[in-house]
């Protein structure tokens, strides 16, 4: 689970979005939308680590998947786990650009999950591509 704040950042802009003043129009095509999931601290261990799943989803105006990836963390899961200090802020990014056009809206979904325990945080953001 998730004990603390999750949030969503451009850092080539230098924005870190405030959760009550979340962003509806972003204008950076090809630079990286990164969420951040911080505190995760309640992993269940065995062999003191962790079996974690992130993932992303990305949906069109009309709500088709554009992209969708998942088991992000598969890698480390198959070498026994995750060593539980290295997971406990963890970005999960997304690049804008191509099919996403100008003037469309989007909506951009981040999922981590506890494999062994199945709990989760999620985030989610809609936004307007906007021309610079």
């Amino acid at each position: 689970a998730c004990s603390g704040p999750i949030f969503i950042t451009m850092p080539e802009k230098n924005t870190l979005t405030d959760p009550k003043k979340t962003p509806t129009a972003l204008s950076s095509i090809a630079t990286k939308l990164y969420c951040v999931f911080a505190g995760m601290t309640a992993w269940k261990l065995e062999n003191g680590k962790a079996l974690a799943d992130a993932s992303i989803k990305l949906t069109g105006p009309d709500g088709k998947v554009i992209l969708e990836s998942t088991d992000l963390f598969k890698e480390y899961n198959d070498a026994g786990g995750i060593d539980p200090k290295e997971i406990e802020s963890v970005p999960i990014s997304l690049t804008l650009g191509d099919p996403m056009e100008y003037g469309k809206t989007y909506k951009a979904e981040f999922m981590v999950v506890d494999k062994r325990t199945k709990g989760f945080a999620k985030a989610g953001l809609s936004f307007t591509m906007t021309k610079p």
